[in-house]
């Protein structure tokens, strides 16, 4: 697939679940955000920007826009599925391992021989 068609695909799945939306808001806040921090302080700015009281035309068009969306039957679909694929009540439990199952390795077995009598001297 060429990396042109790769976009494409990206952007259809974008605007497919309404990210353009997102975006343009966000530019809208970024705007407002600038605007009204060149007036107040930039706390002040930030509070203006996300109150709500104060929509720019961006704003405002975004939520016309996300207004006059039609819902799709995918999410109808999905919503009507929630209740057939209610989840069970799950609980966690450690595993029960056997001692049976992690036999002594040969190496690690006692010693057959008893240590010397006087221990040897170190060189």
């Amino acid at each position: 697939m060429t990396r042109i068609a790769k976009w494409l695909v990206v952007a259809a799945l974008a605007l497919t679940l309404g990210l353009h939306w997102a975006v343009l808001q966000s530019a809208a806040w970024a705007g407002m955000a600038v605007t009204f921090a060149q007036q107040d302080s930039i706390g002040v700015a930030l509070g203006k920007t996300f109150n709500g009281q104060n929509p720019c035309q961006l704003c405002k068009f975004v939520e016309d826009g996300k207004k006059s969306t039609p819902n799709d039957e995918f999410s109808k679909v999905s919503l009507k599925l929630d209740g057939i694929c209610a989840p069970a009540a799950w609980e966690l439990t450690s595993p029960q391992i056997s001692a049976a199952a992690f036999p002594a390795p040969a190496f690690l077995t006692s010693r057959s021989l008893a240590p010397p009598v006087p221990p040897p001297l170190a060189v």
